[in-house]
């Protein structure tokens, strides 16, 4: 494996563990303003965009000519 390959797929982790911390972090947005009698700060839409950063099509792209 190059640097350029190991460099790339750390980037790809990284992504979907800062992903991952933002959606947490929306989610408990959510629940304590559920649990205050409020309506959500985030809807499906807001979740679906960071999901659409992880898709399978976004990361083989991201990565094409590196990995393969």
């Amino acid at each position: 494996m190059t640097n350029e390959v190991a460099q790339e797929l750390d980037y790809g982790i990284n992504l979907a563990i800062g992903s991952l911390i933002q959606a947490l972090g929306m989610h408990n947005e959510n629940q304590a303003r559920l649990a205050n009698g409020n309506a959500p700060a985030y809807t499906k839409s807001d979740f679906d965009e960071i999901s659409d950063q992880l898709s399978h099509n976004a990361v083989l792209s991201r990565w094409e000519g590196i990995v393969y």
